[in-house]
């Protein structure tokens, strides 16, 4: 008999090092010394990252699942599948939710047009599901596409007008389009509703920097090194405040802290696609 827990382990480690055929061959081995809905969960899980739809689909449609998480992956087969009824039966009135969650899934593998027809299922589905108005919003940002990303953030304030993060995304937008004084009022709103955001307040002293206003950044800088000292974007953008101030030393000293935290300088996509001051010549401009 498998000692099932140490080879649970084995599996997801090369889940997450797209083992993909060793992942197999040890959940199937398991899954035949101990059937349950655990280990059927797991070889499903296997069987759907690495692209065999239709045998996680027929894997778990055969032991009728319980658990959350196994029925939560069913209805993403069949989404997959085209079999939206049975996704619907599997999880009621959670459809769109499924499709939001498929969207976020895309997004983060940068596999944008399946992001985007997820999320766009859920609306179609939902119309008032703002997480998903969300992430058609984030898509089009790191396209930017601007006015598409506007247009499509505003119809989730519609329906959840208190948020910070979303007031956030829409300050980026506005920043991008070159509306300058409507984005820093919208990051002073995000603030506002949610203080303790470290984004919100890394976004305002992006734009207040773009804004041509480096000293009013350092407020929210100083704070951020605060809450996050190991946040490399947070000296980064201290680096490029102390130059725009010509504090050539100190700008040097955060410049090279943020490399001493990010060596590998893995945050680079996220100062170029959603440092506002990067955008100096959008693609799409405010009409």
């Amino acid at each position: 008999m498998i000692v099932q827990e140490p080879i649970q382990v084995i599996v997801w480690d090369c889940l997450n090092n797209y083992e993909y055929d060793n992942a197999i061959f040890l959940a199937e081995r398991l899954h035949a010394e101990v059937a349950s809905e655990e280990t059927a969960f797991l070889l499903g899980t296997c069987y759907y990252r690495a692209g065999r739809i239709n045998e996680a689909h027929h894997l778990l449609q055969n032991i009728s699942p319980t658990l959350p998480q196994s029925r939560f992956l069913l209805a993403k087969c069949a989404i997959e599948l085209k079999s939206y009824k049975e996704a619907e039966i599997v999880l009621g009135s959670n459809l769109d939710i499924v499709a939001s969650e498929f969207g976020h899934e895309y997004a983060v593998a940068e596999e944008t047009d399946k992001a985007l027809a997820s999320f766009r299922t859920a609306v179609s589905i939902d119309s008032r599901n703002y997480v998903a108005w969300f992430g058609i919003a984030t898509v089009y940002a790191r396209q930017e596409r601007w006015k598409a990303s506007e247009v499509h953030i505003r119809r989730a304030l519609a329906i959840h007008p208190h948020s910070g993060v979303l007031r956030c995304q829409l300050g980026l937008a506005q920043a991008a389009l070159g509306k300058m004084d409507r984005a820093l009022a919208t990051l002073e709103r995000a603030v506002t509703l949610d203080t303790e955001n470290p984004l919100c307040r890394f976004h305002r002293a992006s734009v207040l920097l773009r804004a041509g206003r480096p000293r009013d950044a350092l407020e929210d800088l100083h704070h951020l090194k605060d809450i996050a000292p190991r946040e490399s974007l947070v000296y980064y953008l201290l680096g490029k405040v102390h130059n725009k101030l010509g504090n050539s030393h100190l700008a040097l000293m955060h410049f090279s802290w943020a490399t001493d935290l990010d060596p590998k300088g893995t945050g680079g996509h996220i100062k170029d696609g959603f440092d506002p001051s990067k955008q100096e010549d959008p693609p799409e401009r405010a009409t």
